[in-house]
Formats: structure tokens, sequence, C-alpha cells
């Protein structure tokens, strides 16, 4: 998401504009109207697969919850009436930078809200994402030789087989 009072691309550290920029697996929500030097922005590792985050701004500050969680807080000076203005763009997927920076991954469920929610607002909007979590993300167990190795192995082929239980409730997989 990328706001600002028109569609000039902003200068290095004289910026005015909101954006939310995904790399690296982190998140971070850069909030400026700065001459000079850039403030502090709310950032949180969020990962590489899916993340519920949502950006909670108000007049003073910023706050970052990830999957319902809070994560980040930082204060800010800066107006969001004063760095949109009265006849801001608003762009999902692409900020102003150069010849257009453009978001590269999925967005699912923007919703945008006229005021500020609560804390016990943004967990009770993640609770039914929250819950449909995979217990587990990934797993990884020992290496496996290449092909031509385990065919050298008496009486192996290239196929393996693992069983698995996963526990919903402890969030845990048990290998069996």
């Amino acid at each position: 998401m990328y706001a600002a009072p028109g569609s000039s691309a902003p200068t290095y550290q004289s910026e005015t504009y909101l954006g939310i920029m995904q790399k690296s697996g982190s998140t971070t929500l850069e909030r400026y109207k700065n001459s000079g030097s850039r403030p502090t922005n709310p950032s949180a590792s969020t990962g590489n697969d899916w993340a519920r985050v949502d950006i909670v701004m108000t007049e003073t500050d910023t706050k970052m919850y990830v999957n319902g969680k809070a994560v980040s807080k930082e204060d800010s000076s800066y107006a969001l009436s004063d760095i949109v203005g009265k006849n801001g763009i608003l762009q999902i997927g692409k900020a102003n930078w150069g010849s257009g920076e453009y978001y590269k991954g999925w967005i699912d469920n923007l919703r945008i809200e006229s005021r500020a929610l609560s804390a016990d607002e943004v967990k009770e909007l993640a609770s039914d994402f929250v819950s449909t979590l995979p217990a587990v993300s990934g797993a990884s167990v020992g290496t496996a030789p290449d092909r031509e190795t385990a065919l050298n192995y008496r009486g192996t082929d290239d196929h393996t087989a693992i069983t698995t239980q996963i526990d919903q409730e402890k969030r845990r997989l048990h290998l069996m």
C-alpha cells in the first residue's frame, strides 16, 4: 500500500507518504513527512508464509499486529492528514519510487477502516485467520543422499516414508 499527496516520485530524505513494505520476511510501515532524516517506523518479522498483518494508525502513533498480536509501535508527530492531504492518492501493490516499485506477492482480504481499531478488535478480526494456520509450517528430517548413492545401499531404493501425527492442540508434529 502506498498513499501520498500526489503521484510524483518522492525525494529521498524529503519524503511525504505512507507505505507498507514487505521484504525478506519483514514488514515495515513507513510514515514520512520529513526533511533530512527518516523517523523510526514500526517493523516486525512476518516470515515468508501467509500472515495476517494489521496496521493501526492514529494521529500520534502507528501500531503493527501480526496474527492478532501487537508486535511493534512507534510514536509519530506526523498527522495523517498532513501526509496524504485532501486530494491524495492510494495505490495497492505499487509505490512511486523511480519508475515504480511493484509488490511481488499475494494480498488477500485487504481492509481499510475509517477509524483506529482497538487491540481487542484486531485480535477478534485475526482469530478466524489464526485458527486456520497449520500446526506445522515446515519440517526437515535429516538429509537425503542423491539417487545414485541411495541405490547403492543394499536392499534400498529411492523411496522413503515417514509417518507423522499432528497434535493440533499443542501445535506439534510427532515423527513416528
